[in-house]
């Protein structure tokens, strides 16, 4: 979670002339964030598990990951859209229309606002921190 906090904290400091591969490799990061924490997360759940009940805790745990993850890109995306709407005089929060406005200043307006949406994930991966910090650890007893 800690890769993914920083990746989040990576994207607050984009401006409007930030390159690409810093954007891709920041994604990459996060995305390596995400993709090591879920097996911690799902071991740490199973951890004392009747062998008959882990079926029904993977179902479990596959509902509350895509819920979980569907609610954040939707609260991202309409904080995004707020953002755009404050940003960007004429605009209506819409991505695509506000591109169409052509100003000179468009790209800063822009970019201030996705910097005020990554603040709210950066913040979101912080108070993530909390519980991840409250998962088990194997007892040395277990690992050997």
């Amino acid at each position: 979670m800690l890769l993914v906090l920083c990746g989040a904290l990576t994207l607050v400091t984009i401006d409007a002339g930030t390159g690409r591969p810093l954007l891709m490799g920041t994604i990459l990061v996060i995305g390596l964030g995400h993709g090591l924490i879920t097996p911690s997360v799902m071991a740490a759940a199973y951890q004392g598990l009747p062998r008959a009940s882990i079926p029904g805790a993977t179902t479990g745990a596959n509902i509350l990951i895509r819920l979980g993850g569907s609610l954040r890109t939707a609260a991202l995306a309409i904080i995004l859209q707020l953002a755009i709407r404050a940003s960007v005089p004429g605009a209506t929060g819409n991505l695509r229309q506000a591109a169409t406005l052509h100003t000179p200043e468009l790209p800063t307006q822009l970019t201030a606002a996705f910097t005020q949406t990554f603040w709210w994930a950066a913040g979101l991966a912080a108070l993530s921190l909390l519980p991840v910090l409250t998962l088990p650890r194997r007892s040395k007893a277990s690992t050997s």
